[in-house]
């Protein structure tokens, strides 16, 4: 399993590694793909300092007030595996 690391300083520069996708940016909310699942941070005034997909790292200016993870949807079991359990 790959790594995913967020580093907060002063709830005012956030570094997220693990990154591999911006999904929607605004200056108020930012969601990204991680390597470990979706992850919406909400705050105000941020800037993408540095992005860099191939290494999978962003770093984020602006106030902080929080983040979350999406939680994955759990695959559906079909029925053979119900009846094998």
């Amino acid at each position: 399993m790959e790594t995913n690391n967020i580093i907060i300083e002063n709830r005012l520069k956030t570094n997220i590694s693990g990154v591999t996708d911006v999904v929607a940016f605004s200056e108020s909310e930012i969601i990204l793909d991680t390597n470990q699942g979706g992850l919406i941070l909400s705050g105000e005034n941020f800037r993408i300092n540095k992005l860099s997909v191939e290494i999978g790292e962003v770093i984020i200016n602006g106030k902080l007030n929080s983040f979350v993870y999406d939680t994955p949807k759990q695959p559906k079991e079909n029925l053979w595996s119900k009846m094998f359990k």
